[in-house]
């Protein structure tokens, strides 16, 4: 559970023990007169990230750093303590906020027990390949070549710093500034951890355009593609990503508390997670607890026409008798909008005043460099999502086999024999890669349809004779899930014209085509087996099929699960199974 405030993290049934909260904005003591924090690994001491921005000069609240890492801009203050006070931030800011509770309930007295130390203690960065096999996840020491004391983390909350984005972490992504607290000169270490390691580190950060473009218009001129392309405050999100493969192997591990959690009652593991970071009280219906809602209805604006611009009225009820703007159901004829407050902070003057003072509040009123400072700033508002990675076939949590309470097994005609693994969520999911599943047979290409590594193949896909291979009954229970393939990168490399959210944040002029135009996010053929319950958009009439034809409609793939990547592939049409 992520939260601003430290008492949020605490449900009915918490242990007591405060011990196990950890405050993740404790980076710049110069601003939240804490005591730095690390965590040491293998010997070596990790930090979370903080802004390489420094003094003389230095910036100014909204302005961004006018030296070294330029893509920084000052967001207009910080959370200091566990009631979330704000201060205004200094020179330099953690970049990774709010409070942390790791829980596990044990087999042996049905308690939950607090495990947040012991899974940072394992890592909570990656480098700039996401992990696709368990214990797989290294960082790059520059002219030492790759580190592992981080291999066998779980979670994911930043990644290394690639400011050129060239796909590389090298001396390049050096910079020289003067701290704010010592006032001394300092160089950006070679190695991910040490002193002043805390400046080599992004979030993990992508662009989600279903979230951030309210209007589909194509025209000649929109900024589509490249280093200068812009998106907007409302589709930044800010990704906590969970190794499940990692996650496996700690629950089935002889070291750590893993072997202790509690299996057997509900046939396998479910995992529960919760960001409530940025998240704001609803000053009509609940003035003084989380609703764990995003607070922004504003969103739809057909009856407005034109570029359907947020208009501070709830939309007309449709031939459904409901609103479609109504998502939260309060049925008081409300529009919630208060939940938009501090979203555009991170990224600038105009943003911050669209989302805070301006009526009506507009998240996509102005537009920003997508790849400069939409990866490199911390989200403010209430826009963070959970991310799933390393999840191919083989790689999710199950009950043991043969274990001592209920000696479960799989075989051809039982392949989930000992149970799965379920996700459930507040926060929108993201699966990246193949899931619980993967391809036929070995396959070629760059980037191929194969979890790298995996020989595990399931042939069920191209067989209907085939077994099925053992895996776990996996489901999803979320606000909404997207599916991304193979392909997908968050950011992408300045040369990138086949990925990349941030880098290629919106589809070409072109519209879709087999095969995809390019520069574009382009999905490659992806296998996935899970159940998924998710919510969806409300329904309603669009008979000029403006901007486009699905916008408003009821069902359908693009409104259930959702996508993110151009599917008519990079030389052929591409396949989603």
């Amino acid at each position: 559970m992520f939260s601003d405030k430290q008492a949020d993290l605490h449900l009915n049934d918490w242990n007591a023990d405060p011990s196990q909260d950890v405050q993740l904005s404790t980076l710049a003591p110069e601003v939240t007169a804490s005591t730095q924090t690390s965590f040491t690994i293998n010997g070596h001491a990790y930090y979370l990230a903080e802004s390489a921005c420094g003094i003389n000069p230095a910036p100014s609240v909204g302005g961004a750093c006018t030296n070294l890492d330029t893509r920084f801009v000052q967001p207009p203050n910080v959370l200091s303590d566990a009631s979330a006070t704000q201060v205004a931030p200094q020179a330099e800011w953690p970049l990774i906020n709010g409070w942390l509770l790791v829980e596990a309930k044990w087999a042996s007295d049905g308690k939950w027990h607090g495990i947040t130390k012991e899974w940072l203690g394992l890592g909570f960065a990656r480098g700039l390949a996401v992990p696709a096999a368990p214990g797989t996840n290294s960082l790059t020491v520059v002219g030492s070549g790759a580190n592992t004391d981080v291999r066998n983390a779980i979670l994911y909350l930043q990644v290394q710093a690639d400011r050129n984005g060239d796909g590389a972490i090298t001396s390049s992504d050096y910079v020289t500034f003067k701290q704010v607290g010592s006032g001394s000169t300092i160089t950006t270490p070679s190695t991910p951890y040490g002193a002043t390691s805390q400046y080599n580190w992004y979030p993990i950060n992508l662009y989600d355009a279903r979230e951030g473009e309210n209007y589909d218009q194509r025209t000649s001129t929109f900024p589509y593609s490249g280093s200068t392309d812009t998106c907007t405050a409302n589709g930044i999100m800010n990704a906590v990503e969970i190794d499940v493969g990692n996650l496996k192997a700690w629950l089935t591990s002889n070291t750590g508390t893993g072997k202790n959690v509690d299996y057997a009652t509900q046939n396998g593991y479910i995992l529960y997670f919760s960001d409530r970071r940025g998240m704001q009280y609803d000053p009509v219906h609940s003035p003084n607890a989380l609703l764990g809602a995003y607070g922004f209805e504003d969103t739809v604006n057909y009856s407005a026409g034109g570029t359907f611009a947020p208009d501070n009225r709830l939309e007309p009820a449709n031939y459904n008798g409901v609103s479609p703007e109504d998502v939260e159901q309060w049925n008081d004829n409300t529009l919630s909008t208060y939940g938009v407050k501090t979203v555009g902070d991170a990224f600038g003057t105009q943003t911050t005043n669209d989302t805070d003072a301006a009526s009506p509040k507009n998240p996509f009123a102005h537009r920003f460099a997508c790849y400069t400072v939409g990866r490199v700033n911390r989200v403010t508002g209430a826009r963070h999502v959970l991310k799933l990675v390393d999840g191919s076939l083989g790689n999710l949590p199950t009950m043991p086999p043969a274990n001592a309470i209920n000696n479960c097994a799989v075989s051809a005609t039982n392949p989930t024999g000992c149970g799965g693994f379920t996700v459930a969520s507040e926060n929108p999911v993201y699966i990246q890669g193949n899931y619980n599943s993967n391809c036929p047979a070995a396959v070629g290409g760059s980037p191929s349809p194969c979890t790298p590594g995996n020989t595990n193949y399931d042939q069920t896909w191209t067989s209907t004779t085939a077994p099925e291979p053992p895996h776990a009954a996996a489901s999803i229970i979320a606000d909404a899930v997207t599916l991304l393939s193979n392909n997908w990168q968050d950011a992408g490399v300045t040369t990138a014209t086949t990925n990349g959210s941030l880098i290629n944040p919106i589809n070409t002029t072109g519209g879709q085509t087999v095969p995809a135009q390019q520069p574009n996010r382009i999905a490659v053929t992806s296998y996935y087996r899970v159940a998924v319950a998710a919510g969806k958009t409300i329904a309603f009439n669009n008979t000029s099929q403006t901007p486009e034809f699905a916008y408003g409609t009821d069902g359908g793939l693009h409104n259930f699960l959702r996508f993110l990547e151009d599917w008519g592939g990079i030389s052929t049409q591409q396949t989603l199974y």
